[in-house]
């Protein structure tokens, strides 16, 4: 398939009453497709809890709503439309949070159109927080459109989505990291975007997969493009085949992030982290005590728990 998204949740599931931890979901995303041009996006509610779900899925539905509407009403001109309509989208977006009494989001969109010239294309983004975007080309690798809205040269906090839609000072968004991002695209090149679930654990640190002392913060960016395409072109295994359609992509994505925490779920879903041994339950200061102890073994074992989310579109024309 050339256009497919997935979410997912990472979080454990309680042992004795089967509940998943960070219930809804708080990712959402939407893509449309036509012919030769896709609109895609992406939002990640800040946060657990039901308000934060609304918060993603208000502003994905005012952003695609807004931007199907407006590249395909009239004719767009140049880059410069698509980028108004996108900042408009992501005011559409705003609005829809604050109608709905939702919380706060991050929220990606990009814009995949037809350049003149035959066989080029651009890809037009917008994000605030730290949801990002990339390109997969089998020629040249993966890289970040979304680069500039995040420091590469400054250690990132995971706890800190940089920006956000939704009301975080009264009425207010934080547009701190707002960034327009443009690149330009080949057919069989794959656009896809992420919530910080996924793309966090691509990270060489969270997922320990180097062996390296230390890593300065532009490295582990270049590190994690490079895990990424390593990913792409040989898979899990390492043996390949390599990714060949934006389903692809997505489904080899939300694989790996679900291997790489298994270990940690399985830690979270000890029965005695909440019981005795035989049976009976735990006071809640002991369970706190208990999974206190945890926190030592979580620490050992690769991966950050989350709600994951990767939406994906193969750029071409031969869309049918």
């Amino acid at each position: 398939s050339w256009a497919y998204g997935s979410s997912t949740s990472l979080y454990e599931r309680h042992p004795v009453t089967s509940v998943p931890a960070g219930e809804p979901i708080a990712d959402c995303f939407a893509i449309v497709s036509r012919q030769n041009s896709s609109i895609m996006c992406l939002a990640d509610g800040v946060n657990w809890g039901v308000k934060a779900s609304l918060a993603a899925r208000a502003a994905v539905h005012g952003s695609i709503q807004y931007l199907n509407q407006a590249l395909f009403s009239w004719p767009i001109g140049s880059t410069t439309d698509v980028f108004v309509a996108l900042l408009r989208s992501f005011h559409a977006a705003h609005n829809m949070i604050l109608q709905e009494e939702g919380m706060l989001t991050t929220l990606t969109a990009a814009v995949v159109l037809p350049l003149v010239t035959t066989n080029r294309y651009v890809v037009c983004a917008c994000n605030v927080g730290d949801s990002l975007a990339y390109v997969y080309s089998p020629k040249y690798g993966v890289r970040e459109i979304t680069q500039g809205s995040h420091d590469l040269h400054r250690m990132r906090d995971m706890r800190d989505a940089l920006g956000a839609l939704g009301p975080v000072d009264g009425q207010n968004p934080e547009l701190g990291n707002l960034t327009c991002s443009m690149t330009e695209v080949e057919p069989g090149d794959i656009i896809f975007l992420t919530s910080d679930g996924v793309s966090d654990n691509l990270d060489p640190v969270v997922g320990k997969f180097t062996g390296l002392p230390t890593v300065e913060a532009h490295q582990r960016h270049k590190l994690t493009l490079l895990r990424t395409e390593d990913l792409l072109r040989n898979g899990v295994s390492g043996d390949g085949p390599a990714v060949s359609t934006a389903q692809d992509v997505v489904m080899l994505l939300m694989d790996f992030v679900t291997r790489l925490t298994a270990a940690k779920r399985r830690i979270l879903e000890d029965v005695e982290l909440y019981q005795e041994a035989g049976g009976g339950p735990l006071s809640k200061g002991e369970q706190r005590a208990r999974r206190k102890d945890v926190c030592a073994k979580l620490a050992m074992v690769p991966g950050k728990l989350d709600h994951a989310t990767v939406v994906a579109y193969t750029v071409g024309n031969s869309h049918t």
